[in-house]
């Protein structure tokens, strides 16, 4: 008995890509690129994923003990770690006022800022690809002394329900020479103290816990001045 086959030619199924799909392969991209972005000093590194392990917080405040240092490069570097998060959108905030001019360093002058939304002509987006970037030293002496006096609005307004930021950075000046820093760092859910290498004191330290409060710090790191 001889049995006839019909011949079956298969073809290869062409699929056009799904929305899914597409998302997926945006989010391996974007992985990419950010594996090969530069990553801050490992010193850095090594203090974010300390900072980060309990997470009990959303806005970080970076506040030297006495004016031999500054926070923002410790800021920024915390700002690039916080934006490799799967989601992550990162505010960073140069509070420090001490290098400000009468005139400002911007090209154009500003309105004296009176309200948040003053301050969103001094906001740069996506800076590293990693954060958002607001810089008070752009500003006036007067005016920043303003932006400033808004500082605790800002962390408050800046990761409250609703806000397009996950984590909110900022540094500011030593307390013990800008008392206007006060009210901000203590506006914000933790704090990290940085001492100056052979140049911070006892004292010192002791006088600046006690101004943003000790139950807000999570620790202090030694910088180099």
């Amino acid at each position: 008995m001889r049995y006839n086959h019909a011949a079956q030619v298969v073809r290869p199924v062409t699929t056009m890509p799904t929305n899914d799909s597409k998302a997926l392969l945006e989010l391996r991209h974007g992985t990419r690129d950010f594996a090969l972005a530069p990553l801050p000093a490992i010193e850095i590194q090594h203090a974010w994923f300390k900072v980060a392990r309990s997470r009990a917080w959303n806005t970080l405040a970076i506040v030297p003990v006495n004016d031999t240092v500054s926070g923002l490069t410790l800021a920024q570097g915390m700002g690039q770690m916080a934006g490799q998060e799967p989601g992550a959108r990162v505010l960073v905030v140069d509070a420090s006022i001490r290098g400000c001019e009468p005139g400002g360093r911007r090209t154009s002058p500003l309105d004296a800022p009176a309200e948040l939304d003053d301050l969103g002509s001094i906001l740069s987006e996506g800076i590293h690809g990693r954060f958002d970037f607001m810089d008070f030293s752009l500003l006036p002496a007067d005016d920043a002394e303003r932006a400033l006096a808004l500082g605790p609005q800002l962390l408050d307004y800046a990761s409250g329900e609703g806000s397009r930021y996950s984590t909110v950075i900022m540094a500011v000046d030593s307390p013990l020479t800008q008392t206007r820093s006060i009210p901000a760092a203590r506006a914000a859910d933790a704090v990290i103290l940085c001492l100056g290498l052979h140049d911070t004191t006892f004292s010192e330290c002791g006088e600046v816990i006690e101004m943003v409060g000790r139950e807000h710090i999570l620790g202090s790191i030694v910088v180099r001045p």
